[in-house]
């Protein structure tokens, strides 16, 4: 999967109205969120925890401390595994929020009404792709992961399966800029 063959996707999309450009702001940073955890080299490695993240996190701390700037060049292996995991889940989250605005926004319901199970089904009732919504399911999976598990212990999803991920949501900002029945209501 060619991280740049999305970016080149979301060029041809033309958002008609502030939530739409919301969406696709989000869905961009998501793609460029991704390109930096894939520049970083992200790989579904487990930390071990303990003294081994404690060394990871010391070694980043140590050089923005020293530089008096964030680094955005890391120097070490630590480094470069911190900052593509933290890129990687800012992919993780940003991925999930777009798949739930783009729904909001066709299915045009009050984020208060309803629950993430309410919002597909609309969403499938008003057309929203099958696969983006399958895809939409697999991505909150992961955000709890993040949220509710050891992150040393669980499995987690691998850069090539967030990829796909990925050109699902895009297909589902693709869908829903090219549908007559776009809601006009707010986010």
């Amino acid at each position: 999967m060619d991280i740049f063959n999305l970016a080149e996707r979301i060029k041809l999309l033309s958002p008609r109205t502030e939530e739409e450009a919301s969406i696709l702001a989000l869905t961009l940073g998501a793609v460029y969120a991704t390109a930096l955890a894939d520049k970083y080299g992200y790989t579904v490695r487990k930390s071990h925890g303990g003294k081994a993240l404690g060394k990871e996190i010391s070694s980043f701390v140590d050089a923005m401390i020293h530089n008096k700037v964030v680094p955005i060049d890391p120097s070490t292996p630590e480094e470069n595994f911190w900052l593509s995991g933290l890129y990687f889940n800012d992919a993780v989250v940003r991925t999930d929020i777009a798949f739930e605005w783009t729904a909001r926004y066709v299915v045009g319901i009050d984020p208060k009404c309803y629950g993430p199970k309410n919002l597909r089904d609309r969403a499938r009732q008003r057309g929203f792709p099958q696969k983006s919504l399958d895809a939409w399911t697999t991505i909150g999976i992961e955000v709890n992961r993040l949220k509710h598990r050891n992150q040393f212990t669980q499995d987690r999803m691998d850069y090539l399966g967030f990829c796909e991920v990925l050109e699902n949501l895009i297909l589902a900002v693709e869908w829903c800029f090219a549908s007559p029945a776009r809601s006009r209501n707010s986010l």
